[in-house]
This record gives C-alpha cells, sequence and structure tokens, in this order.
C-alpha cells in the first residue's frame, strides 16, 4: 500500500509538471500571437484552453483521492493540500494567457501603436516565475520559490512602465488611439497578474517546506546559504542640464545591476529630456521618456547621501558640482556635450548612440571594480 501511495504522489508531481508546461506554453504563444499580430496563434491559445481545464480537473480528483483513500499526515498532507492551491492557481494563469490572446484579436486589424519593447519583456518575466514556481515545488526548494516571490516587484515595475507610456505618450496627446492603446494596457495587466498567481504558488511552497508564511512579508525570505543581505550603493550622476546623459548613465547602472546599485541622476542647470537620448536608449530597449530632470542641489539640501557621486560632463562643468557630505567616492567622466552635436539629424543621432554606447562601456567597466 506504501508504495502504490508513492506512485501516486510521483504522478501527482508528473501531472503538476505538464500543467505547468502547457501554462507556460499558452503565456509564450499568446505574447507572439501579440508580438506579430496572429489571429491563428492566438485562437490556438484561446481553443487550446480546454485541454488545461481538462488536466485541472484530473490533479483536482488525484489530490481528492489521495486525501480521502489514504488519510496522509504531516509532510505528505501539506503536498497534497498545496499541489490542489497550486493546480487551481496554474488554471488561473492559463485563463489570462487567453486573455492576452484575446487583446491581441482585438488588436488584429490595426496596425501597432508602437514597437513592443515592455510587454514582451513582461511575458518574459512571467515565463520564468511560473516555471520556476512549479520547480521549486516539485523539487521542495524553498531559496528558488523565495527568488519567484522577490521577482514579482520587476514585474510590477514593467507593468507600471507600460502604462505610462500608454496614457502619458499615447492617449492624453491623442485620444483617438485609445482603442489601440487600452488592449495593449490590458495585456500589460493580465501579464502582471499571471506573475502575482506565480507568487502566490512560490509563498505556499515556502508555506509547505518551512511552515514560513511571507505573503505580503517578503522580507521574512531566508537567504541561500553562505550569502548575506547586500547593501545596495547609491549613486548620483550629475551633467550639465540633466538631460541626456546623465539620465543614460542612470537607466543603465539601474538595468546591469539592480541587486547592487540604486542610481538617481541631476543635473547642474536643469534643462528638458534630450529627444535624441530618449530615442537612442529605446533602440537598446529602455524607455526614459517619462523620466524628468532634476537639480542637484535638491538632492544636497534635503541632504542625500551618496557612496559614488560621478559628473559625466566636462571636467570645469564638474567642479560645479556641490560636496555631498559622506560621501566616499567622487569620479569624473567626460562625454561629448548632446547638446552641443552639430550636423542632420541622422548625423546628431548617430553621435548620441556613440555617447550611449560609451556610457554603458565606462558602466561595465565601473561595475568590474566598484565594491
Amino acid at each position: 500500500m506504501e508504495r502504490y501511495f508513492e506512485r501516486e504522489l510521483t504522478e501527482l508531481n508528473q501531472m503538476l509538471l505538464q500543467m505547468g508546461s502547457r501554462v507556460e506554453h499558452s503565456i509564450l504563444r499568446a505574447m507572439e500571437s501579440l508580438k506579430n499580430q496572429d489571429r491563428f496563434v492566438a485562437e490556438e491559445v484561446i481553443s487550446g484552453d480546454k485541454e488545461i481545464d481538462e488536466l485541472e480537473l484530473a490533479i483536482d480528483d488525484k489530490c481528492v483521492n489521495l486525501l480521502a483513500l489514504f488519510q496522509p499526515e504531516a509532510s505528505d498532507l501539506r503536498f497534497i493540500t498545496n499541489a490542489a492551491k497550486i493546480n487551481a492557481e496554474l488554471e488561473r494563469i492559463a485563463d489570462l494567457a487567453v486573455d492576452v490572446a484575446q487583446r491581441s484579436l482585438e488588436l488584429a486589424e490595426w496596425p501597432l501603436l508602437k514597437p513592443l519593447i515592455d510587454i514582451p519583456k513582461l511575458a518574459a518575466v512571467a515565463q520564468r516565475m511560473v516555471k520556476d514556481a512549479i520547480d521549486a515545488f516539485v523539487n521542495r526548494d524553498a531559496d528558488k520559490a523565495g527568488s519567484v516571490v522577490l521577482s514579482d516587484f520587476a514585474a510590477d515595475q514593467l507593468r507600471d512602465l507600460v502604462q505610462r507610456e500608454l496614457i502619458y505618450d499615447y492617449m492624453v496627446k491623442d485620444g483617438s488611439v485609445a482603442p489601440r492603446a487600452v488592449p495593449l494596457l490590458l495585456a500589460a495587466r493580465h501579464l502582471e497578474r499571471i506573475c502575482d498567481h506565480a507568487t502566490n504558488i512560490a509563498e505556499d511552497v515556502i508555506y509547505m517546506i518551512e511552515a514560513k508564511v511571507v505573503k505580503h512579508h517578503p522580507e521574512k525570505l531566508s537567504l541561500p546559504p553562505g550569502q548575506v543581505p547586500v547593501q545596495k550603493k547609491k549613486v548620483l550622476f550629475v551633467c550639465i542640464h540633466n538631460s541626456a546623459r546623465s539620465q543614460i548613465a542612470e537607466a543603465w547602472l539601474n538595468l546591469l545591476a539592480p541587486d547592487r546599485f540604486e542610481a538617481q541622476s541631476a543635473g547642474l542647470t536643469p534643462g528638458r529630456l534630450n529627444p535624441l537620448a530618449v530615442q537612442v536608449m529605446r533602440e537598446a530597449g529602455i524607455d526614459i521618456s517619462n523620466n524628468r530632470t532634476k537639480d542637484v542641489m535638491d538632492f544636497y539640501r534635503q541632504g542625500w547621501l551618496f557612496h559614488y557621486v560621478i559628473t559625466v560632463c566636462d571636467q570645469a562643468s564638474s567642479e560645479r558640482c556641490p560636496v555631498f557630505p559622506g560621501v566616499t567616492t567622487r569620479l569624473q567622466w567626460s562625454f561629448g556635450d548632446p547638446s552641443l552635436f552639430e550636423g542632420t539629424p541622422e548625423e546628431k543621432l548617430h553621435k548620441m548612440r556613440q555617447v550611449r554606447d560609451d556610457i554603458r562601456q565606462k558602466i561595465e567597466e565601473f561595475l568590474l571594480h566598484a565594491s
């Protein structure tokens, strides 16, 4: 009888892995349908949801039978009850993938409002979180489950980026684009909700393994053995107008080392965000269009403390930057001033791309040596 019970638990494991794999595939295909405006793929996702629903019912029956026939105790009981909860979360995730596919059908007859950059990133985060949450459950891996919980913040940020861009850059300026913008807003919301359900699964896994409630309390997550909490170093990038160079540097550092550094930027005499900087960063997959320019003196008056203050303008201008109390390191990197670029629009854009790439290279060099 005991061996039969173990075989049944193994089969439940396999069924959940199958469910997770199908759900991941639905997310992937739904995103493909949206990105490529492919009706056939969207309809495939919608029709395929019936099989997922049938598998959900089969897993649910398996859990009920195991509880009724064997009356398991302790860890086996927690495993089976959590399997039932996770099964329900996966079915809801599949429904949300269908929702994304339906948004794709709504947009099929329209030209895309904008190139899709942040929404595919959000879809990739959602897929990874679902996969890792299931792996954590099957392998009883609390550390992996914890990483899923912590990933939800990145998903929220990407959803916010999509919302800000679509609402303020498009709908506010031209209300006629709403029929093309609203489905994209909803798709981002569906994907973010998928991440929420993956987080729910991960939180249940942590409770199953460690009997620890981390829902709404991610600070309770345990770190892997040998890992210690890392205090993020605060970095301030400064240029003359905070319109291009410092904005680009802030964006690169926050993208390349979000676990180690927290970057801000400011200007000596704040101006307006340079549209060339916005364009070249968007080409690199980073949206800074909603950034605002800031005055370095505001940071100074408010008593901000930074581990690094890095000026990215010329030496003479950098000397006007105030000396922040408690700063351990002050660096000066010189890059060409975009406001002084001359030539045709394409020539200026080429020069701006070069500044963007030079700043990234400098950031990468900085990361190799910064403590």
